[in-house]
């Protein structure tokens, strides 16, 4: 069965990026967080430990807590990083230079990655 991210450990990253990057705490939505949890669930992912279904999930809190825009500040940097943990959590790793990371994470906030276009890029950078 997978591990699946809570609220809790999404709070916890984005207050690493807050402490890291002087990121301004608070929140827009918290409903939105509540939301991406249970996103996996809803689209009937949670328990396959199949590699492309990880994947598939990872691009969901990816791309979700991107667009959800539920941190004041620091959405792209926390939405980045609970992908990755996420996949880690899972025994998956990705292989990937930092700035195409950044690179990634600014384009997926700025809406100009779409869900699929972020599935698309974890799988090119799997290990």
């Amino acid at each position: 069965m997978n591990e699946q991210l809570t609220v809790p450990q999404l709070l916890e990253i984005h207050m690493m990026h807050q402490d890291r990057f002087n990121v301004s705490p608070g929140f827009r939505n918290p409903g939105f967080l509540l939301q991406l949890v249970d996103r996996p669930l809803l689209e009937g992912f949670v328990g396959s430990d199949d590699a492309s279904t990880l994947v598939r999930q990872a691009a969901l809190y990816w791309h979700g807590l991107a667009r959800a825009v539920a941190f004041r500040d620091g959405n792209a940097a926390t939405a980045i990083h609970a992908m990755m943990t996420f996949l880690l959590l899972n025994g998956i790793e990705l292989d990937v230079p930092e700035d195409e990371l950044v690179e990634a994470a600014i384009l997926c906030v700025s809406w100009k990655m779409d869900l699929e276009e972020c599935e698309e890029w974890i799988r090119r950078y799997l290990r």
